[in-house]
């Protein structure tokens, strides 16, 4: 059992092989929000080594690649950093001087929901706000993104909640409002589609098709629809899955989820490994 206090920190977090300086490519695990460094992506909620990111790692064909987490705090409530504040939070990590060595080699984000927004707001920071050789030296390595849920367009049930909450809903909360007149989600967008072009960055997207189930009788609702998790661009696959917002995350060895979503991964991080000159073998 891990020490889940040890990963509640806001930062990158070792998962595997991150201490081999021969390694040939990083995977950056990112969550969502209300997540955390490890237990998004555990199919029991738990804080230990049975979930994915450690078993990417312990594959023979991935053993030489440093497998990380980023966590963050992006509470539904109170106070919180911005989108951007935490795209920003998320490249000064990899800027440190502890994680210089990930600017050398080939970089894959697998993101859920909130998470693959930060890193299309780390592309914007880091070509259009505020460049610098540094940061585009880490960005020019990102080779792939998977994109788990992710609410492009935005999420109907922010509005929901923000209506119906008691408290005063987080900053994130209010950025992912179901057509917000902010236009943050469509600039980005839009940025997003220009960049991976000019990058040759792959990308995969998995949305979910069911609703979240209260007593595994009644459904809630699904939190982000198919037009918003979906990607309009060109050479962008798509693929359904039959998950619902948070199981979509968490894949159990054997269940449908773990043969679409981790045998799709895995099949993506050898594809994007071969673009990037990568022998994966």
């Amino acid at each position: 059992m891990l020490k889940k206090s040890d990963f509640d920190q806001t930062g990158l977090h070792q998962i595997k092989n991150c201490e081999n300086l021969e390694r040939r490519a990083d995977i950056i695990f990112v969550h969502g929000l209300t997540g955390h460094a490890i237990t998004t992506w555990h199919p029991e909620e738990k804080c230990d080594e049975n979930c994915w990111p450690f078993w990417l790692g312990e594959e023979n064909e991935f053993k030489d690649i440093g497998i990380w987490s980023f966590g963050y705090k992006a509470p539904l409530t109170g106070d919180s950093m911005s989108i951007y504040e935490q795209a920003g939070s998320l490249l000064n990590s990899l800027l440190n001087e502890e994680n210089k060595s990930i600017a050398k080699n080939p970089i894959i984000f697998i993101t859920h929901s909130l998470g693959g927004l930060v890193i299309k707001q780390m592309l914007n920071i880091a070509y259009t706000v505020n460049p610098t050789p540094n940061k585009q030296a880490i960005t020019n390595q990102i080779k792939g993104i998977v994109f788990l849920a992710s609410p492009h367009q935005g999420s109907h049930l922010a509005n929901i909640f923000t209506i119906l909450s008691i408290f005063k809903s987080s900053v994130i909360v209010q950025q992912l409002k179901n057509n917000n007149p902010d236009s943050t989600l469509s600039q980005l967008n839009d940025l997003f589609a220009q960049k991976i072009q000019e990058l040759g960055i792959k990308v995969k997207v998995f949305y979910e098709t069911e609703s979240i189930k209260r007593f595994r009788i009644i459904s809630i609702a699904k939190v982000v629809e198919r037009d918003s998790a979906k990607l309009s661009i060109p050479s962008i696959d798509n693929e359904a899955v039959s998950a619902n917002h948070i199981n979509i995350a968490k894949p159990k060895k054997g269940d449908s989820i773990y043969n679409t979503v981790y045998k799709g991964v895995r099949t993506f991080i050898r594809e994007c490994l071969i673009s990037s000159n990568q022998n994966p073998l």
